[in-house]
């Protein structure tokens, strides 16, 4: 695989979990130039979650830590599903953040 390609996939990330910390890494990833698909096992979880990166990109600006007219577009490189197959589905990276259940982590790990 030529190193190209293979950057590429690598900046095409799934971060498994939507609660506090599956937010804050989609959100270090993307501000990166990261394409990420944040993936919750609640639809209902999902909006609060990217919710929640626009809340915490508004707190980096705010301290000089973002630029805040690149807002738009890091926010944009983060997608939502709860379709576990499609979050997964070609993704060059993965990171498990979910709650602290060490058989629910072998299980998503195994499907992952």
């Amino acid at each position: 695989m030529a190193v190209g390609t293979m950057l590429d996939k690598l900046f095409t990330c799934a971060v498994l979990g939507a609660g506090t910390m599956g937010s804050q890494i989609a959100l270090s990833l993307a501000l990166g130039g990261a394409r990420v698909t944040l993936w919750g096992r609640r639809e209902e979880s999902l909006a609060p979650a990217h919710a929640t990166c626009g809340v915490s990109f508004d707190f980096l600006a705010k301290n000089g830590l973002a630029n805040i007219g690149d807002r738009d577009d890091v926010l944009r490189r983060i997608d939502t599903t709860s379709n576990f197959g499609s979050a997964v589905d070609g993704k060059g990276f993965v990171i498990e953040a979910i709650s602290e259940d060490l058989s629910l982590k072998q299980e998503i790990l195994a499907q992952a």
